[in-house]
């Protein structure tokens, strides 16, 4: 699921107040790029989700590694016990920053991700990736850059910056428009959309007053206004995107609510545990089998419940990779009862309305059980 800046924007801002001033109680691992963070706010204790993808507050109970990397184990030590400063988007950019009184720790949420400790002047203390370009390096001891700024700010975009870009452009509106601003394509289409301007019109063809509202259009919608937000899955161009506000001009669209946030946890922790569930399994069985062999006193015992053992990580293998290959198939059916919910539809004709579905579309699953917070499935 890929997190526009604009959506960024808007999630740092709904999150800003419950994250600045909370304390760090605890930071696990939960796969090699990916760290919960357990927070102590002012309401209550939450979880922060961190990874490559996005920064999120998580009510999913994920589990943790019982190993920790290098990179993990120095967040542990400088982090744990910290209390947040700041919390903040750097510019328009993917960027995410985390201040503490000693440290910043900067979340870079675009390409393949990655983690920056700094001291508290912005020297590197250590990054989950070692990487380095022509204008800045990400490695222990060296000054920590931000992205160099190539996009004009949508924000603050002037009229006066906007014509100097088409000046130099020699394409088309549309590539214009994303080429030379800091928004996504999807961001650009819609101020397309709603002037009413052809894409492929050469910019320079456009007229004052059209320009003006082009700034018009991009200072509009980059002024984060959280009474407006509510937020959608949205479709284009093969992707899938979670946006804040409702866009006219996508037409493949689902609202999930008025938290960027919940919906975030939603479309990619969910499917983070679907996809991780295959891992987790084997795992948890095995603690378990090896607190069970040290009560068994016979090896006669010890025999029958290995077998038992060996026949449930069969048995959950199975179940876990039939999650996985049919995880858009469980989405579907919890997105459907959602809306039949939102219906006033009763839980008992939502589950018949599905199954009926299921049977047309010859999906292999029918429900069996489907109450608030359980779904049970059988596999045909």
């Amino acid at each position: 699921m890929h997190l526009i800046n604009l959506s960024l924007a808007y999630l740092v801002q709904e999150l800003k107040p419950l994250i600045e001033n909370s304390l760090i109680k605890k930071i696990q691992e939960i796969s090699n790029d990916t760290y919960k963070v357990k927070l102590h706010t002012r309401e209550g204790s939450k979880t922060l989700l961190i990874s490559p993808s996005t920064i999120n507050l998580t009510d999913y109970k994920i589990q943790a590694k019982q190993t920790t990397s290098g990179f993990g184990a120095f967040l542990k030590k400088r982090l744990e016990g910290k209390r947040i400063q700041e919390f903040s988007q750097h510019n328009f950019d993917r960027v995410v920053e985390i201040k503490f009184t000693e440290f910043n720790l900067i979340i870079e949420l675009f390409a393949k991700g990655n983690l920056i400790l700094t001291d508290k002047d912005y020297k590197i203390e250590s990054a989950y990736r070692k990487e380095q370009w022509a204008d800045r390096t990400l490695k222990k001891s060296f000054p920590y850059s931000f992205p160099s700024a190539k996009k004009l700010n949508p924000k603050t975009l002037s009229l006066k910056e906007l014509k100097a870009l088409f000046n130099e452009s020699s394409k088309d509106l549309i590539h214009s428009l994303v080429e030379g601003i800091n928004a996504a394509p999807i961001i650009a289409e819609e101020v397309c959309f709603n002037l009413k301007l052809d894409k492929k019109l050469a910019p320079k063809k456009l007229t004052e007053q059209q320009l003006k509202k082009i700034v018009s259009s991009f200072n509009s919608l980059y002024s984060i206004n959280l009474k407006q937000m509510n937020s959608f899955k949205a479709k284009k161009d093969g992707k899938e995107l979670i946006i804040p506000i409702e866009l006219l001009s996508v037409k493949e669209s689902t609202s999930l609510g008025k938290s960027i946030n919940k919906a975030i946890d939603k479309e990619t922790t969910q499917k983070f545990l679907l996809l991780t569930k295959k891992t987790e399994t084997t795992p948890v069985l095995e603690e378990q089998r090896k607190k069970t062999k040290g009560l068994e006193h016979s090896l006669n015992d010890q025999l029958l419940a290995l077998n038992r053992f060996e026949k449930a990580i069969t048995e959950n293998k199975v179940k876990a990779e039939w999650l996985y290959s049919n995880a858009k198939t469980i989405q579907d059916i919890f997105d459907s009862k959602i809306k039949g919910k939102e219906k006033g539809i009763e839980e008992k004709e939502i589950m018949y309305k599905i199954n009926s579905f299921l049977k047309k579309s010859k999906e292999k699953v029918i429900i069996t059980e489907l109450k608030k917070n359980k779904l049970v499935v059988e596999i045909t």
